[in-house]
């Protein structure tokens, strides 16, 4: 299974509250992660590593790290022992995507003015170049566009293997064709192929 999903989306307005960088919108522009994609080993964990199960464990390994038009998209294979609470929770899309970095390039306009987008004419940062450290799904995700989904890509020794282990009959003798419907009845689960989060 692959973790999917844009960890950041450009141009998306997000109100930060913070009591050690203030209170201001904050967005991010394209081209801003350009290099730490390029040169930086990110990291993937839950809830920015602070999960009280899983702490600051990785849970995934990043296979595709790229801009797209939209943000900042990604593709990680989950690796073995996540728990099975964790992965239904991405299979029913409670999670979004959060990433911790720091700024190394951003424009301040501290005089902006009231807007349809910023009523109460808050200060607002735009990040032009940033250093991911981290990233991955959280509860709470500060940009609500920001998505975590899960992928299955089922290969035929790929499927062959998760019938052996959830027992369920497998291809040798009778031909047989494999559907999520086999998994259902098997094991009480239901395993679905899915693309890009929505």
């Amino acid at each position: 299974m692959t973790l999917v999903g844009h960890f950041a989306r450009f141009n998306e307005w997000a109100e930060i509250d913070s009591y050690s960088e203030g209170h201001f919108l904050e967005r991010i522009a394209p081209g801003s992660f350009v290099r730490t994609l390029a040169e930086d080993r990110i990291r993937v964990t839950l809830n920015h590593g602070k999960d009280p199960d899983l702490g600051d464990k990785p849970i995934a390994s990043p296979d595709v790290l790229r801009e797209d038009p939209e943000g900042a998209w990604y593709e990680a294979p989950l690796l073995d022992g996540v728990p099975l609470l964790v992965v239904s929770g991405l299979r029913a899309r409670q999670y979004g995507s959060s990433f911790r970095f720091e700024v190394i390039g951003e424009d301040f306009d501290r005089g902006a003015k009231r807007s349809d987008y910023n009523p109460q004419g808050l200060p607002e940062r735009t990040i032009t170049e940033a250093r991911v450290h981290e990233f991955g799904p959280v509860t709470y995700p500060a940009y609500e566009g920001a998505t975590a989904g899960l992928r299955t890509l089922w290969t035929p020794a790929r499927r062959q293997r998760a019938l052996v282990l959830l027992g369920a009959p497998t291809t040798q003798g009778a031909p047989r064709v494999w559907t999520s419907q086999t998994v259902r009845r098997s094991a009480g689960a239901s395993f679905k192929t899915s693309a890009h989060p929505e």
